[in-house]
């Protein structure tokens, strides 16, 4: 006669409890009341939609350590268009492996700060390089009540590159202007319009000594 379990049941019957219950993982909505899982799952259903659908990168990090390390937990759509990659790439991936020059970048001192104070921060336009990525990137940092660390960017690569083409005109202008020999000055509209602006031309013709006191003509 075959011996029985502690809790009663022969071999078979526990074999068969086991096959039933294994690969089974326990609900994160288990033991809730029916109104509060509706609840918690309509609230997790708005911030996908929000996560997947906003214009701005987003990348979620779990912390190792006090800031050791920063590991992908989450990052939308918005991102893998922003940087060119794939959410399946980074998911589980140190910052350090996905992103090899984030150290020179700066970031990771705003998510150690974060992490540790639990205040928001950002992190002002820099340029981010690595073998892979290249581009001039804002960030804004905070902590969410699990303990994540969340990076909301932007890249900001045509509005610098617009910058500097900007830059570039007005210092060319301004040699041209400066070594013409023809007058040439700006003022404010209207009857009571002031001097601006006026190079060393102008300024001569007129028979003044300088800039400053050209511009102080009413």
């Amino acid at each position: 006669m075959a011996a029985a379990s502690p809790a009663g049941l022969d071999k078979r019957e526990i074999a068969m409890k086991k096959k039933r219950t294994s690969g089974k993982s326990a609900s994160p909505y288990s033991g809730l009341p029916k109104r509060a899982e509706k609840a918690l799952r309509e609230s997790e259903a708005r911030y996908r939609e929000l996560f997947e659908n906003i214009k701005s990168g987003v990348a979620v990090y779990t912390v190792i350590g006090n800031g050791q390390d920063f590991i992908f937990k989450d990052f939308n759509r918005a991102a893998e268009k922003i940087d060119h990659d794939q959410r399946e790439r980074l998911i589980g991936k140190s910052i350090f492996e996905g992103r090899p020059g984030v150290e020179q970048f700066g970031l990771i001192e705003v998510l150690r700060q974060v992490w540790q104070t639990g205040e928001p921060a950002s992190h002002p336009v820099k340029l981010y390089q690595d073998e892979k990525l290249s581009g001039w990137y804002e960030n804004y940092v905070y902590k969410l009540p699990s303990g994540e660390i969340v990076a909301v960017f932007e890249d900001v690569t045509e509005r610098k590159r617009t910058e500097e083409a900007l830059r570039k005109s007005e210092e060319k202008y301004r040699g041209l202007a400066e070594n013409i020999n023809l007058g040439i000055y700006r003022n404010t509209v209207g009857p009571e319009g002031k001097f601006i602006e006026a190079n060393p031309a102008i300024i001569g013709m007129f028979g003044y000594k300088s800039k400053k006191e050209f511009l102080a003509l009413d």
